[in-house]
């Protein structure tokens, strides 16, 4: 079984939607699991109201989440860490020193990524796009058009807008990984 952990701040928002996505698009069986953590979470916190209101939409119930900060231990288990931002990328390297690929979730949100075909499907898919990251992270402006930007405190409108970027982005990376294993 490989694991994929979504990391965000403080695991109430970003990570915990992405991983609510996950849950309601991935099939259970691909061999494929997903959790969540957050690099500065105040552990046990609940997930915020509208981030409740849309995973509920989505058939996902995250009433019992509760935040909890990244640690070695969760990172030794990963077989993928996938951030929201790239200055969460050079965090969790800065931090943990792992051999972990780390990619950004927002890279995945290209209408390009939609439709794989054949070459995607037969190459590595997260190694090309780890490296393809690492090309763009030399250009600020690269980066930040792959960030989630975080919601907290804001209105139920801008979560919405990051929640269909996450969906977008945890689909097309789903997309990826299950037809890299077939």
């Amino acid at each position: 079984m490989k694991t994929l952990l979504f990391v965000c701040s403080g695991n109430t928002c970003r990570s915990p939607l992405a991983l609510a996505a996950w849950q309601a698009l991935v099939p259970r069986g691909e061999g494929l699991q997903a959790q969540s953590a957050g690099l500065w979470a105040r552990n046990g916190a609940p997930v915020t109201a509208h981030t409740l209101t849309i995973a509920r939409e989505w058939g996902v119930d995250l009433s019992h989440h509760r935040a909890c900060t990244l640690s070695h231990r969760m990172v030794a288990r990963a077989d993928w860490i996938c951030v929201m931002t790239s200055e969460q990328a050079d965090a969790v390297a800065e931090c943990f020193q792992s051999t972990v690929p780390v990619v950004s979730l927002g890279s995945f949100s290209s209408p390009l990524l939609e439709h794989t075909d054949a070459t995607a499907r037969n190459a590595d898919a997260l190694k090309e796009i780890a490296a393809f990251q690492k090309l763009l992270g030399q250009t600020s402006l690269a980066a930040e058009a792959t960030n989630i930007i975080d919601p907290f405190g804001g209105s139920l409108e801008a979560y919405r807008s990051c929640a269909e970027k996450i969906r977008r982005s945890v689909q097309n990376m789903a997309r990826l990984l299950i037809d890299h294993a077939a």
